[in-house]
């Protein structure tokens, strides 16, 4: 089992959840992940679960290169809030694939799985 990872549910309230990775070490590739289950943050219950058919890398942008991507496009910053975020959408539909909210003095940006970047309207 990985460690938990915390995601704000966009839109409602005490919807955050827990993303638990079940890992497993694959020669020459590394750590990969070969399922994944969804906790509630507030009560703790199982939500859901998912798996994959072959481990993969999981969650390949961190909160470090999610922050990198945006100063990027962000002239002038101040400080970086970040904090992984889902809800239903374009950006992603599935909430085993949360993405990066990084928030500056004056924008929003949006950091998806794939590295994608958008600026919040």
């Amino acid at each position: 089992m990985g460690k938990p990872i915390l995601v704000n549910r966009l839109g409602l309230e005490n919807a955050d959840y827990y993303l638990v990775p079940f890992n497993k070490i694959v020669k020459r590739r590394g750590i990969l992940t070969s399922a994944v289950i969804i906790i509630d943050a507030d009560k703790g219950y199982f939500k859901e679960a998912t798996w994959m058919n072959e481990p993969q890398e999981y969650l390949k942008i961190d909160k470090s290169e999610a922050k990198s991507l945006v100063l990027r496009r962000e002239r002038h910053y101040y400080k970086l809030d970040c904090r992984l975020v889902w809800s239903p959408g374009e950006i992603s539909a599935s909430p085993y694939q949360p993405f990066w909210q990084v928030s500056s003095k004056n924008n929003v940006w949006y950091v998806s799985q794939d590295g994608s970047v958008v600026k919040q309207r």
